[in-house]
């Protein structure tokens, strides 16, 4: 792995003190400086991550009472999807983006909000190449961290009984004893992460990561058992999978110029390494992942695609 311990305990440092943050923010300039002067008084990489995680923060908080509210107990129902052939996981991936997106106004509301969106723009002025709108970046990364909870919670059914030969056990515990696993993938730098998704799949068809055909290899897992029950599921030692050289998951990640494991893989777009900004809120990560099993429960969806 290649997270920056300091950066991140920067980060972290941050969120204990988010005054800190609006303030910082404060001191950034309106408009645009030349090249130099801007370079000098943009926030660092720990500064950005802390100011994503508060807006995140609220962003979680604004979905759960929004669905509240409008009386689900669990997700929102997206309309656009009622009359669409989809899986079961896939309307369950629709719910939970469109329950997201629905509480996105009250998040835009908030001042850490309207502060980090006007410094993400002065960002963006000094490094085009490199600028992605506030509302993107919330986009992509709470939409991977779901879509990444909801293939694992997919595949737990076939890991288990590949290991176990068990099918007629209580999945939800076992999902719910198993936080680590979408810990372990939102602390990879996002080259490691897209090279994961691709060469973790046990199956080379058409069907991508979040598709119902993917199917993750079940040997990168282990299952504890306990009095003869599975108890919860770890990753093995994910960061030493293989890859080849000439590799590329994406368009926008090099190839690789020689035979390496994932752990080996730096990141190439940024070379300080935070993890997801998810990562630095305290449990809520764990609190994606729980709701996602409940909504999993509720549906009935184990063992479906």
């Amino acid at each position: 792995m290649f997270i920056d311990k300091d950066a991140r305990a920067a980060s972290l440092d941050y969120l204990q003190r988010p005054d800190t943050v609006l303030d910082r923010w404060q001191t950034i300039p309106s408009e645009s400086l030349p090249e130099r002067q801007m370079s000098a008084v943009l926030p660092t990489k720990p500064e950005q991550y802390a100011g994503l995680a508060l807006v995140i923060n609220d962003l979680i908080d604004a979905s759960i009472i929004n669905s509240q509210l409008n009386d689900h107990t669990n997700l929102l129902v997206n309309p656009h999807n009622q009359k669409r052939d989809l899986s079961g996981y896939q309307r369950l991936l629709g719910d939970a983006t469109y329950t997201l997106q629905q509480a996105m106004p009250v998040a835009q509301a908030t001042e850490i909000y309207q502060r980090t969106e006007r410094t993400t723009r002065l960002i963006g002025t000094a490094n085009p190449a490199r600028y992605d709108s506030l509302t993107w970046q919330l986009y992509g990364g709470i939409s991977t961290a779901l879509t990444t909870s909801i293939v694992l919670l997919k595949e737990l059914p076939r890991i288990t009984e590949f290991h176990t030969g068990q099918t007629n056990v209580e999945f939800s515990n076992i999902a719910h004893s198993s936080a680590g696993l979408p810990w372990s993938l939102a602390m990879m730098s996002v080259d490691q992460l897209l090279t994961f998704q691709e060469l973790a799949g046990s199956n080379k068809s058409a069907d991508t990561w979040g598709d119902p055909g993917y199917r993750l290899q079940p040997d990168l897992f282990t299952v504890a058992v306990k009095n003869g029950q599975p108890v919860n599921i770890k990753f093995t030692d994910i960061f030493n999978i293989g890859i080849p050289k000439g590799f590329s998951p994406h368009s926008a990640v090099p190839a690789t110029k020689y035979e390496m494991k994932l752990g080996q893989l730096a990141n190439s777009l940024d070379e300080t390494v935070v993890g997801c900004p998810i990562t630095l809120l305290s449990k809520r990560i764990h609190q994606l992942w729980f709701w996602m099993i409940d909504a999993v429960e509720d549906r009935q969806l184990w063992g479906s695609d």
